[in-house]
């Protein structure tokens, strides 16, 4: 039953949601200031999140703007949270409203998903796999970052 609700080419659904300290965060406010790396987990990733801490500031420099939402309460990745700066935006989504709206995947089923906007919110590219450790390398992310803004330029 694992599978995106999302079809490429297509606007990537607009949604609010609350980030780790508490602030209102609205996917809104993102367009038009760069290109949109947004993750999806059911599961808190430690591994996942420290290693995407890692080479956040490379995809920043590539205009991206990245968002990891993550299905459970913002209390259960808190120590990821305080070992690490976190150069990117991690929100809650404990009911899985806005995961559902992306994912279409069983109430207690593990799942990650990558999706790839241009600045107009246009999707671009879309992963959905068992589990973070199964999402695209970073290069790859990073080269479809760049395949994006090349669209944009032409």
């Amino acid at each position: 039953m694992l599978k995106s609700r999302l079809t490429s080419y297509e606007p990537v659904p607009l949604f609010s949601l609350v980030d780790r300290s508490g602030q209102a965060f609205d996917m809104a406010d993102t367009r038009r200031r760069g290109n949109l790396v947004l993750f999806f987990l059911t599961q808190p990733d430690k591994a996942f999140l420290s290693g995407l801490d890692e080479v956040c500031g490379r995809l920043r420099q590539k205009n991206a703007i990245v968002v990891v939402v993550v299905a459970c309460p913002i209390k259960a990745i808190a120590d990821v949270c305080q070992e690490h700066r976190l150069l990117f935006v991690l929100l809650a989504d404990e009911d899985r409203r806005i995961t559902s709206r992306y994912l279409e995947v069983a109430p207690h089923e593990e799942a990650a998903a990558l999706f790839m906007a241009d600045r107009a919110g246009t999707l671009f590219f879309q992963c959905v796999a068992a589990s973070a450790a199964e999402l695209p390398p970073w290069d790859d992310v990073s080269a479809s970052l760049d395949f994006i803004e090349s669209q944009q330029l032409s």
